[in-house]
This record gives structure tokens, sequence and C-alpha cells, in this order.
């Protein structure tokens, strides 16, 4: 990709406990909409990436999601367009803090496959990319 920076994150883990451990980057890190992120800052080793995420799309911009919801995979949403966001059920702080910046959140029960370590990100692969 020689026309883009690719910026590398190191992020937290933890063989003991699961609730420490950022198994991968949409765990603790997901852009929505056009400007828009979700994030859990504890997933990163490194605060200078955090600084990057936070100076990048700026702190009005940002969804900070807790430890346990990290853990819960709140970040692990999928975004079909700018403005539709299809998220599990039973992130409900989550999901009334995506409509109350203008999302419309489609919610599916999709929480049974969260406990085979991957959540609606996870489990899609647009096959029609612009």
């Amino acid at each position: 990709f020689p026309d883009r920076i690719v910026k590398a994150f190191e992020l937290n883990k933890s063989d003991q406990n699961p609730r420490e451990n950022a198994l991968h980057l949409d765990c603790c890190f997901q852009p929505i909409g056009k400007n828009q992120a979700i994030l859990f800052e504890g997933g990163f080793k490194h605060a200078d990436d955090v600084d990057f995420l936070i100076d990048y799309f700026r702190e009005e911009n940002i969804i900070r999601i807790t430890q346990e919801e990290m853990y819960e995979m709140n970040s692990n949403v999928f975004s079909i367009s700018p403005e539709v966001i299809i998220s599990e059920k039973r992130f409900l702080r989550l999901n009334n803090e995506l409509r109350n910046r203008g999302f419309y959140v489609e919610e599916v029960p999709y929480y049974e496959i969260g406990k085979m370590g991957g959540l609606l990100r996870c489990s899609t692969m647009p096959l029609r990319r612009k």
C-alpha cells in the first residue's frame, strides 16, 4: 500500500484473566460512521496508541467502553453503512449511545456466538467494497 500509512497497535494480553485480554483489535476499537469510534483504552499496551486514536477521531467522536464491555465484545459491532450498525441486543448502554449519536441500530440476538471468541465483525465479510 504505497499511498497508505499502516499503523500497528500492540494489545494487552493475559493468559490468566480473560477480562484483561484484548483478543484482537476489534475487541477494543471499532471505527463507526464517518468519523467516530468505539474505544476501550485499557486494551492497548501503549498510551501513545490511544493518544493517536483520540487525536485522529477527536475526543467528542469516541464512545468509550468499560473493561467488562470489552470482555463482552461491545466494540465488535458491524457497520453496514455510515448510518446503520448491527449490534448485539444485550449491549443496552452502547446501543442507546449509538442511537443518541444518530445511528440506526439493528439489534440481533448474537450473544452465544461471542462465547467462541468473536462476534458480529468477526463473523462477517463484505464481498463488495468501494
